[in-house]
């Protein structure tokens, strides 16, 4: 059963994946280009409606829009499976090279952040779960709060306080490209990005927290525990042990939510050159390539995090893969 479970998981996924990007190219393809309008009437200023004819079929050209579309489908697949992603015009260069400039950029400050705040959410949602009264009532407010924090009014709010002062603050907003990333002022410029997305998923993973752990606090196991005088820590340790797998479902999906939202809003507010902003720029300049690369390897990404969640779930709790049901 396990295996037949894991195969299904696998087909699903690789299905799931093909059918993203297939949707996402034609997509593009299909749409008309509102930057092909442009060349034209730059072109038509100084030459007439001819030179535009051939500004815009140079452009289309360029970018392989003349090739028919089941060519160009088949060429993109190929490529995105062999991992040569071919040239980005808003770059200049390979989309490998953008790829590999601006995904460690994000990871330095998504990866923080989902730890800082995983790890937070299950302290702070078990014990005001399990001590109850004022512990329990802050815990939630604190959740609501960070919950309903807009990204982007936070990063703004950070933006706008950082250019009308002049304090060590400034700091926090500008991270410089001609610096290694590993340089100080490029990892504090980094940290008010991992500060706002960590926000964000606090707030729905501790009140998810809180919710499990009541549950499992109500069973008959825990309150033995209790009854017995067993230290406070040790059922913490058995409470948390036994949400594991749903708590587990709870941060691979909030992560998928980052990743399709928030990378996007913290990164062009912030002004941090990352995946998100590589991706926004594509679609601006109508860079199909990088678009397609970008947005493609994030639903990749999400999906290979859905399919490990799941068959970590799986071996947390063999019902799950059994299709049994929880009790």
């Amino acid at each position: 059963m396990r295996a037949r479970y894991v195969g299904f998981r696998l087909a699903w996924t690789v299905f799931a994946a093909w059918l993203f990007v297939t949707a996402l190219f034609l997509f593009l393809a299909l749409t008309p280009d509102p930057n092909e309008a442009v060349v034209g009437w730059l072109a038509a200023q100084n030459g007439g409606h001819e030179a535009a004819v051939e500004a815009q079929a140079a452009y289309r050209e360029a970018r392989g829009r003349n090739r028919p579309l089941w060519d160009r489908y088949v060429g993109w697949l190929v490529a995105f499976l062999t991992l040569e992603f071919g040239h980005s015009f808003s770059y200049g260069t390979s989309v490998n090279a953008v790829l590999a400039r601006t995904i460690p950029r994000t990871l330095a400050y998504v990866v923080p952040g989902v730890l800082v705040s995983a790890a937070l959410s299950v302290a702070v949602g078990t014990v005001a779960a399990l001590r109850g009264g004022i512990s329990d009532a802050a815990g939630r407010l604190l959740g609501y709060v960070c919950l309903c924090l807009p990204a982007f009014v936070a990063g703004e709010a950070l933006v706008l306080v950082t250019r009308r002062t002049d304090t060590p603050l400034d700091a926090l907003v500008g991270y410089a490209i001609d610096l290694p990333l590993t340089a100080p002022s490029n990892l504090l410029a980094l940290a008010p990005a991992a500060a706002i997305l960590g926000i964000n998923l606090f707030g729905a993973q501790v009140l998810w927290v809180r919710t499990e752990s009541r549950e499992i606090a109500a069973r008959e196991f825990v309150k033995t525990l209790r009854a017995n005088g067993v230290a406070r820590r040790r059922v913490y340790r058995h409470v948390v042990r036994n949400a594991a797998s749903p708590l587990l479902a709870l941060v691979v999906s909030e992560v998928l939510v980052v990743l399709f939202v928030t990378v996007y809003v913290v990164e062009i507010v912030l002004g941090v050159p990352g995946v998100g902003t590589a991706s926004y720029t594509g679609f601006l300049d109508r860079d199909v390539g990088l678009v397609l690369t970008t947005v493609s390897l994030l639903v990749v990404t999400a999906l290979t995090a859905n399919l490990l969640q799941d068959l970590a779930s799986s071996a947390l709790d063999p019902r799950v893969a059994g299709g049994g049901e929880r009790r």
